[in-house]
């Protein structure tokens, strides 16, 4: 008998104590906008991703050590895909997966779904496994399609902007942020309140 926590619940409480904060936020904002303006000042550092991404945006080449040792390879990938199939035919227990997700009835089929696509995918990698194992040099052209290099560095050059807007609109009325901040945080708090 499983008596922790679930997904929903943890959904719930972590929701709870964000509209707590988001409560004390509102009502330092009506009280004394001028402490939350400096302190949003303080902590409101540009923090710049060009070094995180152009480290992801290079590519990673992992061939060499699949074609040397591809029996050990296809041998571990075989058993990994082995083990999630058999676990996903008599290891999983459904009244506990549809526990956790707070039981309604549509996710009968969604758990559903879900198993049947892991036992497809694992039989899928079980048989690629297998030609790893035994003839790596079947799987030259997959692997030629699959790595083609897509840049994604105009991509992420709109994503790495500093945005002035929220900071202007908070800055000139911050006394109507805060009711609303306050409104919005209790409505949330009274929603959540029964669910607890």
């Amino acid at each position: 008998m499983n008596t922790g926590i679930t997904f929903s619940e943890l959904l719930i409480h972590i929701s709870f104590s964000a509209g707590v904060v988001m409560l004390i936020i509102g009502c330092c904002m009506l009280v004394s906008p001028d402490l939350i303006i400096k302190a949003g000042r303080r902590l409101n550092r540009w923090v710049s991703t060009d070094q995180f991404f152009s480290n992801l945006d290079r590519p990673q080449g992992s061939e060499k050590f699949f074609y040397r040792y591809h029996i050990i390879s296809g041998v571990l990938l075989a058993l990994a895909s082995l083990y999630i199939f058999v676990t996903f035919i008599w290891g999983i227990d459904r009244g506990y997966v549809l526990r956790i997700f707070a039981s309604a009835t549509a996710n009968e089929w969604l758990t559903a779904s879900i198993i049947f696509l892991c036992r497809a995918f694992s039989t899928v990698i079980f048989f690629i496994g297998l030609v790893i194992m035994f003839r790596p040099s079947l799987l030259k052209h997959l692997e030629s399609w699959g790595n083609r290099w897509f840049a994604v560095d105009s991509s992420l050059k709109r994503l790495d902007v500093q945005l002035k807007a929220p900071d202007r609109v908070f800055g000139q009325q911050p006394r109507l942020m805060g009711l609303l901040v306050t409104i919005g945080s209790l409505y949330i708090l009274i929603q959540l309140w029964g669910m607890l």
